[in-house]
């Protein structure tokens, strides 16, 4: 009886560090950017352990990173469903089924927009601060059509939110609505307000594209000097000497 105890007790154990074994290669294959393989270990990580949150959770992000919006979806509403107060969980579905969404057949995509925004509103309302959210929701109520949904003055709404929260997500925001719209010259006063905010590479390489749709080619250059100046990213280098040849 004593030996049948003593295999059965090496077995649970063998099995679990099996489990723990695939959980942390996933984790390592992840960091690695290995997705393809990582999604694999995580997969029989969670066929022996299927609560492993920290699992799933980058299961679904392997996915993500594969554009792979279905199963990313799939994941990250079973998250939701286990951790329904999760305001990051209900973004990520909210936000992988809107971009599934957007892969689809238009009269297909219509189906999931109720649920889109279901998921991120809920996103905002357990988190009051969640930036990403309200980005989200601003792209999406700028790209549908207004006949099922879209609305610039919603979009600005959560634009003006933005603001408040990190200025220059919100002047980021509000450059995007304009540029969406092709309002090139509000577009550059915005982006030109993210820039003096925050200095960021996507600032000055937003600001630098309106300027470009302007051909204000000069305005281009003084604009590459400084971002080059201060971020000392290459590419800005590299486009400041295209424009002097």
């Amino acid at each position: 009886m004593k030996k049948i105890v003593f295999f059965f007790l090496i077995m649970l154990f063998s099995i679990h560090s099996w489990s723990q074994d695939n959980c942390s290669l996933g984790d390592e294959q992840y960091n690695n950017e290995n997705y393809k393989t990582a999604i694999r270990s995580f997969q029989l990580c969670l066929k022996n352990n299927p609560k492993n949150q920290n699992a799933q959770y980058n299961l679904g992000k392997s996915y993500a990173k594969l554009e792979n919006w279905e199963k990313a979806s799939d994941v990250y509403e079973r998250l939701v469903q286990n951790y329904p107060n999760n305001a990051e969980y209900n973004f990520l579905y909210g936000g992988s089924l809107g971009l599934y969404a957007k892969n689809l057949n238009p009269l297909k995509a219509v189906n999931y927009i109720s649920d889109i925004k279901f998921y991120l509103k809920k996103a905002i309302e357990l988190d009051a601060n969640h930036i990403d959210a309200r980005w989200a929701l601003v792209q999406i109520y700028m790209e549908l059509p207004f006949v099922v949904g879209g609305s610039k003055s919603t979009a600005e709404k959560y634009a003006e939110e933005l603001l408040e929260i990190s200025p220059i997500d919100g002047h980021l925001a509000f450059g995007f609505i304009e540029a969406y719209d092709e309002n090139w010259s509000d577009a550059e006063k915005h982006y030109k307000k993210a820039v003096e905010v925050g200095q960021s590479e996507t600032a000055f390489q937003k600001l630098i594209d309106v300027q470009l749709q302007q051909n204000k080619i000069e305005e281009v250059k003084t604009t590459l000097r400084k971002a080059y100046k201060i971020t000392q990213k290459e590419q800005f280098k590299k486009k400041l000497e295209e424009l002097r040849s």
